[in-house]
């Protein structure tokens, strides 16, 4: 099976993916769109670090 690192990864990661589909479907507001921003830097950053 999957290394518990890895499911707790998969875990995180659809999380993050549903914040994100719930700040989009909010991106009429300001605050949804910086939500969005956020996330995605926040993703772009974590990238970089596990490479």
């Amino acid at each position: 099976g999957l290394a518990p690192w890895a499911l707790r990864r998969d875990l995180e990661a659809l999380r993050r993916h549903e914040r994100i589909r719930e700040a989009e479907s909010e991106a009429e507001s300001e605050t949804g769109r910086t939500e969005v921003a956020l996330l995605g830097s926040e993703a772009k950053i974590g990238k970089m670090e596990r490479e």
